[in-house]
């Protein structure tokens, strides 16, 4: 058989609710990205087949190979830092215990911050889904650092279908969950903007993540208004895009993997990319006699 090999269009990610409890914080969201080891994570998922991005790219993205030194060098790659994390909470005012005292470890269990005059946990809600080795890997690596700096992770296995209305709040009244865990997938002409515009309209299908952040609107729609054809323009609008995102972080990019399709050898001019999958790339590709 025959080998083809290229790089996904997407990745796998831990996704934040932005909008309430603990994870409308960015400093809760670095926090997180610094209690887990993610270059090891991916290496264990995918036992060698994936990389880590830092940002909302996939590795086959032409944005991405156009810019691959730019991002490599200015954007924060995540990784365990237990110190960090807890620098980022303390700065950021977990330093309450539930009695409202300052916290002290080894005592105390969990964080608490004064938000709008109460008392807030450093407690979150985890959806996510059976039999999937991704959730499986998070909750042998993440729990147990979590709790070197007086967070909780609290976990609720549920259906896909349940999860995703969860995300999107369809019927759901009073949100729960501040974290999940699945993935994210480009198309050529990605129009990415409505996942991340602050008007309230696009919250649920479209800004899953119910982000409202005026500068990365603005670099969002900097894209948007791109002339047709000018890619010079669009490409440094979508570095500083990703430079913002990287910083607020409303997902923990997990991995973008390593697709192989394999082949008869017959098949000949069969090309596929991860913006190119196989349903595409096969009626351009023929059979040799």
């Amino acid at each position: 058989a025959q080998d083809v090999s290229y790089m996904r269009a997407g990745y796998g990610k831990i996704e934040f609710s932005c909008d309430f409890g603990p994870t409308q914080f960015v400093a809760v969201r670095q926090a997180i990205a610094y209690l887990l080891d993610r270059d090891e994570f991916a290496r264990q998922y995918s036992g060698g087949y994936a990389k880590v991005v830092n940002s909302f790219y996939g590795l086959s993205q032409w944005e991405y190979k156009e810019n691959k030194d730019a991002l490599e060098k200015e954007l924060t790659h995540y990784t365990l830092d237990v110190d960090k994390a807890k620098q980022l909470l303390v700065s950021d005012g977990w330093t309450l215990n539930k009695d409202g005292k300052d916290f002290k470890e080894g005592t105390d269990d969990v964080r608490y911050k004064k938000v709008d005059g109460k008392l807030m946990p450093l407690v979150i809600e985890w959806a996510n889904t059976p039999k999937n080795p991704v959730s499986e890997l998070l909750s042998t690596m993440l729990p147990k650092e979590m709790a070197k700096v007086g967070m909780k992770l609290n976990t609720t296995t549920m259906d896909f279908n349940v999860l995703l209305n969860n995300i999107y709040r369809d019927g759901i009244d009073k949100p729960k969950y501040h974290m999940y865990n699945l993935g994210a997938g480009f198309v050529p002409g990605e129009s990415f903007w409505y996942e991340w515009s602050s008007d309230p309209k696009y919250f649920g299908l479209q800004n899953t993540n119910r982000i409202a952040d005026k500068e990365l609107e603005k670099y969002a729609y900097a894209c948007k208004s791109t002339k047709s054809g000018d890619k010079k323009t669009w490409s440094e609008n979508w570095l500083k895009f990703e430079k913002r995102w990287n910083e607020l972080l409303p997902d923990i990019p997990l991995y973008s993997d390593e697709y192989h399709d394999f082949s008869n050898p017959k098949l000949q001019n069969y090309k596929p990319d991860g913006m190119w999958d196989w349903s595409y790339a096969i009626p351009y590709a023929s059979v040799s006699k």
